[in-house]
C-alpha cells in the first residue's frame, strides 16, 4: 500500500512538473519571438536611418556644389555662359522622398530574411 501511494504520488509530481515545464518553455518561447521582431523592426528602423543620413549627406555635398559653381560662374563671366547651356541639360535631382518609396519594399524583405535567419 505505501509503496503504491508513493508511487501515485510521484507520478502526480511528475505529471505537473512536465506541464509546468510545458508551460513556462512556450512563454519563453513568445517572449523569444517578441524580443526578435523587436529586433527586425529596430534593425529595420536602423537600416532606413541610414540610408536617410546617407541621402541627406549627399544633398548636402550637392548643395555645396552648387554653391561653389554658382560662387565660380558669378567671379568669371565667360564661365556663366557655358554653366547656363550645360545646366538646361541636366536631369532634375534624384529627392529623399523617391528614394523612401523604392525602399520600403527591400526593408520588408530585410525583416522577412532577418526573422529566417533568427
Amino acid at each position: 500500500k505505501e509503496y503504491n501511494r508513493q508511487r501515485e504520488y510521484l507520478e502526480k509530481s511528475v505529471s505537473s512538473l512536465k506541464k509546468q515545464l510545458a508551460k513556462e518553455s512556450e512563454k519563453h518561447r513568445a517572449d523569444n519571438n517578441k524580443i526578435m521582431q523587436e529586433n527586425v523592426a529596430l534593425i529595420s528602423e536602423i537600416n532606413s536611418l541610414r540610408r536617410e543620413l546617407k541621402l541627406m549627406k549627399q544633398s548636402q555635398k550637392d548643395k555645396e556644389l552648387v554653391f561653389i559653381t554658382r560662387r565660380e560662374v558669378n567671379t568669371s563671366p565667360e564661365t556663366s555662359a557655358r554653366f547656363n547651356d550645360n545646366s538646361r541639360n541636366r536631369p532634375p535631382p534624384f529627392s529623399a522622398k523617391e528614394s523612401t518609396r523604392s525602399n520600403t519594399s527591400d526593408t520588408h524583405e530585410e525583416a522577412s530574411k532577418m526573422i529566417e535567419m533568427q
